[in-house]
């Protein structure tokens, strides 16, 4: 991930999608926004509130050996994250799920 230049809470005037679960951000909805700039140029990322919120969750359970530092936290750590069987199943990773569509499956 480059350098972050600005980051705020927003107010939807148009439709996004959420770069953590890719869920739409409808207009009037309230999302984080961060922009920043890399060798490529500048971008932005985008987050609804319950990613937002999950993300230092996300974060712990990343870890710094599985994190690719040029990338942030990504949507395939969230899914992870939100998937693992082997650690609690908390509202959170629910909420995550449904908003991605992505699908927990439990051992027998």
């Amino acid at each position: 991930m480059g350098i972050m230049l600005d980051e705020k809470w927003r107010k939807a005037q148009k439709t996004h999608h959420c770069n953590s679960c890719g869920a739409t951000i409808t207009r009037g909805e309230k999302y984080h926004w961060e922009k920043y700039a890399d060798s490529l140029g500048l971008y932005e990322v985008k987050s609804c509130k319950g990613c937002d919120e999950a993300y230092f969750d996300v974060a712990e359970y990343v870890d710094d050996w599985q994190l690719v530092s040029d990338e942030g936290i990504t949507f395939d750590d969230y899914e992870r994250w939100a998937t693992d069987t082997d650690y609690p199943d908390t509202p959170a990773k629910q909420a995550w799920r449904q908003r991605s569509g992505c699908i927990r499956y439990e051992d027998d």
